[in-house]
């Protein structure tokens, strides 16, 4: 669980820099506004529900966070995608093996 748990906060911490860079890159400053409030709006509602309804406390805190922060990757992907600013096959492309010596 430890394993899983350190790779969802690697995972969050670069949503948050995308999120950042998207920001400052386009000048689109209310999107992503938008967008962050959805997914806290989400995670607001959700918390509560997830915690006290279904009586599963901090585990459901975390599921709620999870949640959110899968919203607004998602969101945030759809959009770079339709603007043109990243493509899948750079996404998931491997890199060349020059560019990984030190």
């Amino acid at each position: 669980m430890v394993w899983l748990g350190s790779n969802i906060t690697k995972c969050s911490l670069a949503f948050q820099y995308a999120n950042k860079i998207f920001k400052k890159g386009t000048l689109d400053t209310s999107t992503p506004l938008k967008i962050s409030a959805i997914s806290n709006m989400f995670n607001a509602v959700l918390d509560p529900i997830l915690m006290f309804t279904f009586a599963l406390g901090v585990p459901g805190a975390a599921l709620a966070t999870l949640g959110a922060e899968i919203i607004s990757a998602v969101s945030f992907l759809t959009l770079m995608l339709k603007r043109k600013m990243i493509r899948w096959s750079k996404i998931l492309s491997l890199p060349k093996w020059d560019k990984l010596k030190p």
